[in-house]
């Protein structure tokens, strides 16, 4: 080829800095717009306007031939200086087809280019006729050299190979291939005019997105050369219904939202994952790039880079290493496949993707203790083999439980407490026949217990409290004969405990507290092997059941807060063994406490509060080895206190207050206390405080408050370090206040309704005057 000779280089019309044409042309072209035209490949900015390209804005334009597709798409000249001219052609009748001849496209001007900072404006055009047919058609070896001199010395060398590079020994321009919002190795640009189409079919090895991206890497074209042929591996891995155990395919368009966890993932491969990718050899090659590229985006997905934790992730390692990740290898043709995600406490945020699904040899998946968001998907369910979802603990998760659940059959443990998922309870959880353990506490639930939920006979636990559900518990949860622990705690249930609850052999836990639960507590109760029994804050009435005294398990039973009569039996102090917790307190409650309590040696926790309890406490209640709370306020209890009160080695909150209690204050014969809270109020006990009462260092909370006491504050109790709270009003205390100016944590100090003197120490923070 030649300088077209209708154009000299000394023709005073093409002056430095200004067009150089390459090829075959017509002497003279018309608009730019008729069917006669010769076909153009333009590079570089226009800066005449003269008739051959006057319908042409500034600006480089790329118009192949209505024939054939764009021949840019693994790029006409790179990074390195190479241009390539695709053999492919396209078909005008297919939406991917290039498009017509009187659609012009931008790219990024030639100015931009390090590499022709000598010559302004360069264009190359190729004739049309057959030279341009035989370029596309791979048919054409054309080399050419010209060297030019404008401006200075500058040499080009272009070689133009079918297929292959246009090349230059000396710097050459880095040209964009075709109209794209990545602009090589440079800054995206800050707006992007409007664009045909681009070709992308979903088998094509050849693609490029059509949104523009708002990370802040931009690909270079070498790396953008890859995305598509790696892509088209991944989409047909998933096609084979052995890989992905009969789900849908993936879609190409998955991929066209360039700020997705999926075009990260896979830009991610494509940039930075070459070391490992060179070693994926074989006919397994795409099932193995598929598998990565799933872990990589649930990384992206999670927003992996704020994780607490994130060891080994996105590095050249199998994906098989990183942390979290257990792979089993026995599967399709011999390649690894991951079985467990376990991330829990990971900080994780951001959504689960339905990607996840395509694990489809998972058994196992934690991501409990997490910050994630959004709903649970629903592809989960077609995760055949998973035998443990758990996802506790992520306040966002909302949403609905998929119905789709009930196709995991070897799912043994769901477990999706402390959430905010709504909705109803679905029926299809009766297919879940393996289910052993459900967990759905502290929820949004609403509606009814299935009754369905009384199929899952190898359940052993099963927690729904802390919801909104309603209605009674259905018959059907009798036929849980494996059931270990039932919560349906904090809801909105009523009726009667059932009659099949009998048929509970197993069951070590029972908690419906906190309901409208009303009857008669059932006597059945007492042979079944109850560890915990919580029945607080419902209606039952009637008396404690005696049968509660046979069980020779139980070691917390909570009744309180009820309407129940009657004294307390006693057979509850045969459970000498195991009982640590007693709750009766906030019921209605009459007769005394009997001192056969002693019995209770494991007991650490009595409270029998808010009753009509009277008579004394038995002094064997302070001798309890292990008694660390007992409250008895609130009664009619009517005797006065020896020191044996204090005899206890092990109480450390002991209120008596609101009941009758007269005589003077038990002295403390002992050195030291564990005592931390001491409420003697609101009873008749007259005289003065013991001086003894200053040992009580780790005293926090004292109140002696509207009784008849006199006399002055103990210079001891300036010992009481510890002490936070005060109470003394309505007594006939005198003298000074001095001796709480060197208690520093005090919070509260109420002396009103007394006979003091004196000044406010000046050391009183505001907050005590």
């Amino acid at each position: 080829l030649r300088p077209d000779s209708s154009v000299s280089s000394s023709d005073s019309s093409y002056s430095d800095g200004e067009d150089i044409i390459f090829g075959k042309t017509q002497p003279r072209m018309n608009n730019g717009d008729s069917d006669d035209e010769e076909n153009v490949l333009i590079f570089g900015p226009t800066n005449k306007n003269n008739n051959r390209r006057n319908s042409v804005e500034q600006g480089s334009i790329l118009r192949p031939p209505a024939s054939a597709r764009y021949a840019t798409d693994s790029g006409l000249l790179s990074n390195a200086s190479t241009a390539m001219i695709n053999n492919t052609t396209g078909n005008g009748n297919n939406s991917n087809s290039a498009p017509s001849r009187n659609n012009y496209s931008r790219v990024p001007s030639i100015n931009r280019m390090q590499s022709f900072n000598k010559i302004n404006n360069v264009k190359i055009l190729l004739g049309g006729g057959s030279f341009f047919e035989e370029v596309t058609r791979g048919r054409a070896f054309i080399s050419l050299g010209v060297l030019l001199v404008l401006s200075g010395t500058v040499g080009l060398y272009v070689n133009l190979r079918s297929g292959t590079t246009i090349s230059s020994p000396t710097p050459s321009p880095t040209v964009s291939p075709r109209p794209t919002p990545f602009n090589m190795d440079f800054p995206a640009q800050p707006s992007y005019p409007s664009e045909p189409t681009y070709p992308s079919p979903t088998d094509s090895i050849y693609w490029n997105p059509p949104s523009p991206p708002q990370q802040s890497f931009i690909p270079t074209q070498t790396i953008w050369a890859k995305l598509g042929p790696m892509r088209k591996e991944i989409l047909e891995s998933f096609r084979v219904k052995e890989f992905t155990n009969n789900a849908p395919a993936l879609t190409a368009d998955l991929f066209d939202d360039q700020d997705s966890p999926y075009f990260r993932a896979l830009l991610w491969m494509a940039n930075q994952d070459t070391a490992y990718l060179q070693n994926v050899k074989g006919g397994t090659r795409g099932n193995l790039i598929a598998h990565r590229w799933l872990v990589v985006t649930l990384y992206y997905a999670l927003n992996g880079e704020e994780w607490k934790s994130n060891y080994q992730w996105l590095t050249n390692t199998d994906e098989c290493d990183w942390e979290g990740i257990v792979c089993n290898d026995v599967y399709y043709n011999g390649t690894e496949r991951v079985v467990e995600i376990s991330l829990p406490n990971r900080e994780l945020s951001g959504q689960v993707p339905a990607e996840i699904s395509y694990f489809t040899f998972l058994k196992k998946i934690d991501l409990s203790n997490n910050m994630i968001s959004g709903t649970i998907p629903p592809t989960i369910g077609r995760l055949s083999m998973l035998t443990t979802l758990q996802m506790n603990n992520n306040e966002d998760l909302h949403g609905f439980i998929p119905s789709e659940f009930g196709r995991l059959a070897k799912l043994e443990n769901l477990i999706l407490n402390s959430c905010s998922i709504s909705g109803s309870i679905p029926s299809q959880i009766s297919y879940m026949k393996s289910l052993e353990v459900l967990n759905l506490n502290s929820n949004h639930l609403t509606g009814k217990l299935p009754k369905q939920v009384g199929d899952l006979v190898l359940l052993q636990n099963l927690k729904l409290g802390d919801n909104r559900l309603d209605g009674t518990i259905p018959d059907s949860f009798g036929n849980l004969g494996n059931l270990l622990h039932l919560e349906l705690w904090s809801n909105s249930l009523d009726g009667f405990i059932p009659q099949t609850f009998s048929g509970l052999t197993s069951l070590n836990k029972l908690y419906l507290d906190d309901n409208s639960f009303y009857g008669s507590i059932p006597a059945f109760l007492g042979a079944l092997p109850l560890i915990d029994l919580n029945l607080e804050r419902n209606g039952f009435q009637g008396k404690i059941p005696d049968s509660l005294g046979e069980s020779r398990s139980l070691a917390r039973l909570w009744i309180s807060n009820n309407l129940l009569r009657g004294t307390i039996p006693l057979q509850l102090f045969r459970l000498s063994t195991n009982l640590r917790a007693l709750y009766v307190d906030g019921n209605r409650l009459t007769g005394t406490l009997a001192a056969e309590v002693s019995r209770l040696t494991s007991l650490e926790d009595l409270r029998i509060h808010d009753n009509v309890l009277t008579g004394c406490i038995p002094e064997s209640v302070f001798s309890l080895p292990n008694l660390k709370i007992f409250y008895a306020d609130h009664n009619e209890f009517s005797c006065s206190l020896s020191s044996s009160v204090f005899s206890s080695d092990s109480l450390e909150d002991l209120q008596i207050q609101n009941n009758d209690f007269h005589g003077t204050l038990p002295v403390f014969e002992k050195e030291e206390s564990p005592l931390i809270v001491l409420d003697f109020g609101s009873n008749g006990f007259e005289g003065t405080l013991p001086s003894s009462y200053g040992s009580f260092g780790n005293l926090k909370k004292m109140d002696f408050s509207n009784s008849k006491l006199t006399g002055t504050m103990p210079t001891e109790f300036r010992n009481l370090r510890n002490l936070q709270k005060c109470y003394l009003q309505g007594n006939g205390f005198n003298g000074s206040i001095e001796v709480f100016e060197s208690l520093k944590r005090l919070t509260i100090l109420s002396l009103f309704a007394n006979d003091f003197s004196g000044q406010i120490p000046d050391s009183f923070p505001e907050y005590l005057i």
